[in-house]
C-alpha cells in the first residue's frame, strides 16, 4: 500500500524591525524617493504595480522581466521598461516598450537581450506616467569560479511567515533562486492555518483561470515574496499544487506562464517547462517536470512506469552527456534517493514510486562517468542530504532543504507527540536509510549551494514561521568534493559568501507596520490585506477586565475586524471625519511565561483618550509618524490580545 507523506506523519516580543524601519529612506532607498514627488505618486504606483516585478531564467546574454498592471482601461495597454547598470538609472542601456491585455491577465513578460554576462542589472517599468518600484537581476556567468543558488519550495502563505523568503532578499551574493514546486497551494491546510483569508475563496481550490490567476495575485501581495523577486531573479518549476484546479490543467499551467519569470521552452505549447540554464564552464542548470509531462507514461516498451517520460529522459541524458562545465544542477521536485521504511517506499509519487526510472537514469550516468552531478528538489517539507547509488556506487548526490513555510513534523502531529515523533524519525530514517546522510524534520527555510571548481557545499538555513522574527540559523553543511559523488560534513561556523552586489532601492510602501508589543503566544493575524487603500478608522471598540480580552474596530467602508475573545466588558469609540489616532499607550506583563496586552490607550489629535484593561507592567509608547495614520492592527491573540502592533497608510 502507498503510505503518503501525510499518512506517515500524520497521526515574540517584538517584531525585530525596529518602531517603524520601512519609513526611513536609508541609502539607496532616496534613489527611488526621487522618482515619487507626493503620496499620490506612491499611490498610484501601489495600485498600478501592486504585484511587484520579476526576472528569472538568465542566460549569459538575456533574462526574462516580468510585471503586472492593474488597471480598469478596456484593450490592449502600452507598458515602457527600461534596464540600467545602476540603480540610479543615470545609464540606461536598454528603453523599449511592450503591451499587454485581459488575454493574458495584464501580466508584462519580456525576454530583454543584454550585453554582458555575469552582470548585475537594474529596471522597472512604467504605465500611464507612473513608474513602477526598481528591480535587480543578473545575467548569467560565461567563465567564473563561483556559483551561488538558493533553493526553496513549498511555499504556503497560509501556514505561517515566508522568512526564507525575507531572508533570501537580503542577500547580495546570489546568482539566482531555484524553486522547486509548490509555489502557490491550490488550497489552505486547515491544520496549518495561522494567516487565514476572511474570504473563503482566496483559500479554496481555484475552479477556473479566473479563479487561478487570482491565486497568484494573492501570493503576490506577500511583502517577504515581492521582496525577494524585486532582489534576485528566479527559476521556477510547478509541482502538484501548482497544477491543482477544479477545472482542465491547462488554466493552471496558462496561470503559471502568465504568472512567473519562466522561459518558456516550447511557447506554443505550454506543458512544457523542462529547460537548460548554462552558467558557463562552471555549471549547467537542467530543471525537469517530474509532475506531469511524463509520469505514468511507460518506459519505452515495458510495463515500468516513468516518471520523466522517454522524451525528457532523452533529453535529460543528452544534456549530461554533452555538458562541458564542471557541475551539472539537476533542478526536481520530488526527492530522488531512496525514502524507505523496512524496504517499503513511506510514498510512491517520489521516485520511489518510479524504481526503474531512477535505476536507468543513474546507471547512464555511472556508463558515461559523468562526474559532479548534483539533484536539488523539493515538495518532502523536510531537509534531506543524501547520495545516489547505482549497483551500490554513489555517482551523484542530492540536497533538499525543508519547505519555506508548509508545515513538516512538528506541525502536523503537533505538540509533545509530534517533538517525539520528529526526534524519532529523525533516528530512525537514516539508519533505515544509509545512503541519507543527513535529515531534519521539524524545521522550515531554505538551502545555498555554493559553487567552485574543487566542491558543491549545501548549506540548510532554517527560519521560524510562527513568529515575526528576523532570526536565520545555519544548521548544517555539507560538502561534495569535485570528483566524489558522496558528501561530507562541513563547517558551519563560517558559512559560505560570494561578491556582493548594490541591492536595488526599498520599495516605497503605500502601508508600513510598527513594531509588535506583547508575547508569542495565540494565533499570528495581520490585517494589511483587509484594507482598503484609503481606509480610516471610524470605530474604536475593546473589550476588557484585567487584560486586553478583544480589539476591534470598523473603517469607513463597512468592514469590520476584530481579534482576541468574548471576555471582559465592552466599550468604543467613534472617531470624527478628520480624528486620528496620534499615539497609544501600552501596558504588557508576562503571565504564565509569556506576556500579554494588559492595558491600551489611544490619544487621538482631539485629544481624546480611548482606554482599556489596567495599567500594570511595562509601559511603552507608540507615536505616530508625521504624514501616517493607524488603519489597523498586526499581533497575535487568542481568548486574549496576546500582543499588538500597528499597520499604518500614507496620509492623503
Amino acid at each position: 500500500m502507498d503510505v503518503s507523506r501525510r499518512n506517515f506523519l500524520k497521526s515574540t516580543a517584538t517584531s525585530g524591525l525596529g518602531a517603524l524601519a520601512p519609513v526611513s529612506l536609508g541609502g539607496t532607498s532616496k534613489l527611488l524617493a526621487a522618482s515619487y514627488n507626493s503620496n499620490d505618486d506612491v499611490l498610484a504606483a501601489f495600485r498600478i504595480f501592486r504585484h511587484g516585478l520579476a526576472s528569472g531564467d538568465p542566460l549569459p546574454d538575456a533574462v526574462i522581466l516580468w510585471t503586472r498592471i492593474t488597471t480598469s482601461q478596456p484593450g490592449e495597454q502600452t507598458v515602457r521598461y527600461q534596464v540600467a547598470d545602476d540603480p540610479a538609472f543615470e545609464h540606461i542601456i536598454l528603453d523599449d516598450w511592450t503591451i499587454t491585455n485581459a488575454d493574458r491577465d495584464y501580466t508584462v513578460k519580456v525576454d530583454v537581450f543584454l550585453p554582458e554576462s555575469n552582470q548585475t542589472y537594474y529596471y522597472r517599468f512604467q504605465h500611464q506616467g507612473v513608474w513602477s518600484m526598481i528591480g535587480r537581476t543578473k545575467t548569467a556567468p560565461t567563465n567564473e569560479n563561483q556559483v551561488r543558488l538558493a533553493v526553496v519550495s513549498c511555499s504556503s502563505v497560509w501556514s505561517g511567515y515566508m522568512h526564507a523568503y525575507e531572508r533570501i532578499a537580503e542577500r547580495n551574493d546570489l546568482d539566482l533562486v531555484i524553486h522547486c514546486g509548490d509555489y502557490i497551494y491550490d488550497f489552505a491546510d486547515e491544520d496549518e492555518l495561522v494567516f487565514p483569508s476572511r474570504h473563503q475563496n482566496e483559500m479554496q481550490v481555484p475552479s477556473n483561470l479566473t479563479a487561478i490567476r487570482q491565486r497568484y495575485a494573492y501570493y503576490r501581495l506577500d511583502p517577504f515574496l515581492r521582496r525577494a523577486h524585486q532582489q534576485h531573479p528566479f527559476s521556477i518549476i510547478w509541482d502538484n499544487h501548482d497544477l491543482g484546479i477544479r477545472s482542465q490543467p491547462a488554466d493552471a499551467m496558462r496561470a503559471y506562464h502568465e504568472w512567473t519569470p519562466t522561459r518558456s521552452p516550447h511557447p506554443a505549447d505550454q506543458r512544457y517547462i523542462y529547460r537548460h540554464l548554462p552558467f558557463g564552464t562552471l555549471a549547467d542548470i537542467f530543471l525537469l517536470d517530474t509532475r506531469s509531462i511524463g509520469r505514468n507514461t511507460s518506459i519505452g516498451n515495458t510495463q515500468d512506469a516513468s516518471i520523466l517520460g522517454d522524451e525528457q529522459f532523452r533529453w535529460l541524458c543528452q544534456q549530461l552527456k554533452t555538458s562541458q562545465a564542471n557541475w551539472k544542477i539537476i533542478g526536481n521536485q520530488v526527492l530522488m534517493a531512496p525514502f524507505q521504511v523496512f524496504g517499503r517506499p513511506l510514498s510512491k509519487s517520489l521516485w520511489d514510486g518510479y524504481p526503474e526510472d531512477r535505476n536507468r537514469l543513474l546507471a547512464f550516468i555511472k556508463e558515461e562517468a559523468i562526474e559532479n552531478v548534483v539533484v536539488v528538489s523539493g515538495d518532502a517539507h523536510m531537509s534531506f542530504a543524501a547520495e545516489l547509488e547505482s549497483d551500490s556506487d554513489s555517482v551523484a548526490v542530492e540536497f533538499l532543504p525543508t519547505s519555506v513555510s508548509r508545515g513538516n513534523i512538528d506541525e502536523e502531529i503537533k505538540g509533545f507527540f509530534g517533538k517525539i515523533a520528529g526526534s524519532a524519525a529523525q533516528k530512525l530514517l537514516p539508519a533505515l536509510n544509509p545512503h541519507i546522510k543527513y535529515t531534519e524534520n521539524t524545521e522550515n527555510g531554505y538551502g545555498i549551494v555554493d559553487l567552485n571548481p574543487g566542491r558543491a557545499r549545501a548549506e540548510f538555513w532554517y527560519t521560524p514561521i510562527l513568529r515575526r522574527s528576523s532570526e536565520q540559523t545555519l544548521a548544517k553543511a555539507m560538502e561534495c568534493p569535485s570528483g566524489a559523488a558522496k558528501w561530507r560534513s562541513g563547517q558551519t561556523s563560517n558559512a559560505s559568501q560570494g561578491a556582493q552586489k548594490l541591492a536595488a532601492p526599498e520599495e516605497l510602501s503605500w502601508f508600513i507596520k510598527s513594531q509588535s508589543y506583547g508575547g508569542d503566544k495565540g494565533m499570528p493575524f495581520d490585517d494589511e490585506r483587509d484594507i482598503a487603500e484609503l481606509a480610516s478608522i471610524q470605530t474604536l471598540m475593546l473589550r476588557s477586565g484585567a487584560r486586553i480580552d478583544c480589539l476591534a474596530f470598523e473603517l469607513n467602508d463597512g468592514s469590520r475586524l476584530e481579534h482576541g475573545g468574548r471576555g471582559g466588558s465592552e466599550s468604543s469609540l467613534n472617531l470624527e471625519t478628520d480624528e486620528l489616532i496620534q499615539s497609544v499607550e501600552i501596558y504588557t506583563q508576562k503571565k504564565s511565561g509569556s506576556a500579554r496586552v494588559f492595558y491600551l490607550n489611544f490619544i487621538t489629535n482631539y485629544g481624546r483618550s480611548f482606554e482599556g484593561g489596567k495599567p500594570e507592567g511595562q509601559y511603552h509608547r507608540f507615536d505616530v509618524p508625521d504624514g501616517w495614520q493607524i488603519v489597523g492592527f498586526h499581533g497575535r491573540s487568542g481568548k486574549e490580545l496576546d500582543q499588538v502592533g500597528f499597520i499604518l497608510r500614507r496620509r492623503v
